[in-house]
């Protein structure tokens, strides 16, 4: 791989969210190792190699997709893709994987793709809105979300965990998916979350199966016409079509509607990530329906 792809400062920013997001699944980690693996995936012997060839930092923004391969009686298998289209290309390495190891992956199906919980305490959340009265002059407002609220920003880095089964239901293998947006100016990163259009889970499952699954289906909180009931529960796929009124809800303070549609989207298995993925384009379109602000 080039040693231009990735500077010295977007791999430490990969290796700290490769460190955390692995601590909250529970997973083993140390820093300075992920720092190592990053630095032969992208073909240095060591990070001390890498760190010295990288330039600190590149122009442009990139995609990020890292996987873990693990199947039993086999070595886990690590896996980068660097580029625009990494998010897309990874699967694809993933299958040439199997393949080369007289693996049909056309035998097997998806049992399980999960953006899961963390395992560790949650850290309290909040929304940011900045106001700028005036010229050179800026107030941040922060509103905390309760436990169970919906948050639409790309800005959590859990990966994606996939457990494959062979058509008698026994576990195949499990593939842990790492994709990451890193923006040079500013040195951060996001959660890559694709297109509405193709969702990243069947892109992912049919690279990967040769077959395409049916879209994923969540609950989510929309505005209702009613006055007195101005909420209400929708079921919906991952195109943002609406697939069933579920209910109407009235106004309740303290995450009190958050709660109640947790208790619908538990019955599903889906975590708050799973529910954002799932139900992001039916929320962008009702907020601009309503005028609502969006996140990119």
């Amino acid at each position: 791989m080039s040693t231009s792809v990735l500077s010295r400062s977007q791999i430490k920013l990969l290796s700290q969210i490769l460190h955390s997001t692995s601590l909250s699944l529970g997973r083993n980690s140390q820093l300075a190792l992920q720092r190592e693996t990053l630095s032969r995936l992208l073909g240095f012997n060591d990070w001390n190699s890498a760190s010295a060839l990288l330039a600190d930092k590149i122009a442009g923004d990139t995609e990020v997709a890292i996987a873990l391969l693990e199947m039993p009686q086999h070595d886990a298998k690590r896996i980068m893709c660097v580029g625009r289209d990494a998010p897309w290309r990874l699967p694809e390495k993933a299958r040439d994987y199997l393949v080369d190891r007289s693996v049909d992956p056309s035998q097997y199906v998806v049992t399980s793709y999960t953006r899961p919980d963390s395992l560790l305490p949650q850290e309290k959340r909040y929304y940011e809105t900045i106001f700028s009265p005036s010229a050179g002059e800026s107030i941040t407002y922060k509103e905390q979300l309760t436990p169970a609220e919906i948050d639409y920003r790309p800005s959590y880095h859990t990966p994606v965990v996939m457990t494959f089964a062979n058509l008698q239901g026994k576990f195949a293998f499990k593939l842990t998916a790492w994709l990451v947006s890193l923006y040079s100016k500013t040195d951060s990163a996001s959660y890559f979350t694709g297109a509405a259009a193709k969702p990243l889970y069947n892109s992912i499952i049919q690279s990967i199966t040769g077959t395409e699954p049916k879209l994923r289906e969540a609950y989510c909180i929309v505005d209702n016409a009613d006055a007195n009931f101005p909420y209400a529960i929708v079921r919906c796929d991952e195109r943002g079509a609406e697939l069933e009124f579920i209910k109407a809800l009235r106004y309740s303070p303290g995450g009190e509607i958050w709660e109640h549609l947790k208790g619908y989207n538990d019955q599903l298995g889906l975590s708050l990530l799973d529910v954002a993925e799932v139900t992001n384009s039916r929320w962008i379109t009702d907020c601009e329906n309503n005028g609502g602000e969006t996140y990119d």
